[in-house]
């Protein structure tokens, strides 16, 4: 076996390199990892985060006001109730899951800040938990269009009003 001058290593891909960075290249490389995740990768979570929870709010409170117009939960059938039921709870799981990816992007904030490595298991968490909260948050939608149009295509029942007086047919 040939062995290589220390000024070269050849890797198994064959890529030829000079020899092997000083350390103070390699803390620089470091350093600019930590600057770039709080200037992008942080800044652009957070915010993200940030108007998921705020749009996901939105539409449940809008849902829970409107409810009436939508699909007259008084009068509706159980399956359309347990849907519109079902959607505000993907909607509050929602709220949750961007509250705790919030969190955990603040805390990768804060490891990158000090230069601790474990930021990035932080913000991979944070990027999981916005991934998962968004597929619950279009289920939510897809399950509240759902009780909207079984709701919609109900048949509707005789709305005869009791304190109507009664007709009087005359012959």
């Amino acid at each position: 076996m040939r062995k290589l001058p220390n000024a070269y290593l050849v890797l198994a891909t064959g890529f030829v390199l000079t020899a092997p960075a000083s350390a103070q290249t390699i803390s620089f490389v470091s350093e600019a990892l930590y600057d770039n995740f709080l200037k992008y990768d942080y800044a652009e979570t957070k915010d993200l985060a940030k108007s998921f929870l705020t749009l996901t709010s939105a539409i449940l409170v809008f849902s829970l006001t409107f409810a009436e117009k939508i699909v007259d939960f008084q009068k509706s059938s159980l399956r359309i109730k347990s849907l519109m039921l079902a959607a505000w709870g993907m909607f509050i799981i929602t709220i949750s899951l961007a509250g705790l990816s919030i969190c955990f992007i603040a805390l990768a904030g804060g490891s990158a800040a000090y230069r601790q490595p474990v930021y990035l298991d932080q913000a991979t968490s944070a990027w999981m938990l916005l991934v998962v909260a968004g597929a619950i948050f279009v289920l939510g939608l897809l399950t509240l269009v759902i009780a909207a149009g079984l709701s919609a295509f109900a048949p509707k029942p005789n709305t005869i009003s009791s304190d109507a007086p009664p007709a009087v047919h005359k012959s």
